[in-house]
């Protein structure tokens, strides 16, 4: 009979060890489910936030489009420079207008 106290005494201890480690797989599973919730809203998050830097990514690509769009149209300061010489050598305020001409040419050529 002592023999089989022995056993019995020994049965509990392990009957008790997988109580214990059950309840800390338990636990453990516990934690696991937690962080993965956590995790998913993590992702979830990102995702979001990801999906709006794209979508103004793509609005400011418009915009320089459309920046470009207007610089195409628009002179160069250095064009505006040159046509300022150019304008400066050609000097309008020296020009005449044709009216102008005929009378001069029939001025001159009273003058023969």
């Amino acid at each position: 009979m002592v023999l089989f106290g022995e056993v019995n005494r020994r049965v509990r201890t392990v009957e008790d060890m997988v109580s214990d480690l059950s309840s800390r797989v338990a636990t453990v599973n516990e934690h696991i489910i937690q962080k993965e919730k956590s995790h998913d809203s993590s992702v979830t998050n990102a995702m979001y936030v990801v999906g709006k830097l794209q979508k103004e990514v793509e609005e400011l690509r418009n915009d320089v489009k459309e920046i470009k769009k207007h610089m195409a149209h628009t002179a160069l300061s250095s064009k505006v420079k040159e046509l300022e010489s150019y304008i400066g050598l050609i000097d309008p305020a020296q020009l005449v207008t044709r009216d102008e001409l005929k009378k001069i040419i029939s001025e001159e050529n009273s003058k023969r």
